[in-house]
């Protein structure tokens, strides 16, 4: 549904290799160290990092990777791409608690 943005803006971005590699070495220093390929949690923890790196790291002006790619190429996108990138530069992140399968709808035990 988004990979294909998604993709376009880790095409746009991927030739600003020192940029990303200066991303990287931030993102894991603040998130546990960094990742291997062989690691379970590899695959999450690199999305995590490209989701970040898109459309939550400032560069160096201030923007992020979203808002610069749209200033730089936002004309020239279809109606249905640039939807979908102005809906990513509104993302908000969340941390939610799991409190057991009693149901989607019930409320958890008192206690």
């Amino acid at each position: 549904m988004i990979q294909p943005q998604v993709d376009m803006l880790l095409q746009y971005f991927g030739k600003e290799v020192d940029e990303l590699v200066r991303a990287k070495e931030e993102y894991f220093a603040g998130t546990g160290g960094e990742v291997h390929a062989d690691d379970r949690c590899y695959e999450q923890r690199m999305q995590a990092f490209f989701n970040w790196f898109l459309l939550d790291r400032r560069q160096a002006d201030g923007a992020t990777p979203i808002e610069r790619f749209l200033r730089e190429k936002g004309g020239a996108l279809s109606a249905k791409d640039k939807d979908v990138l102005i809906g990513f530069t509104n993302s908000r992140l969340g941390l939610y608690e799991y409190r057991g399968t009693r149901g989607f709808f019930s409320r958890p035990a008192q206690g």
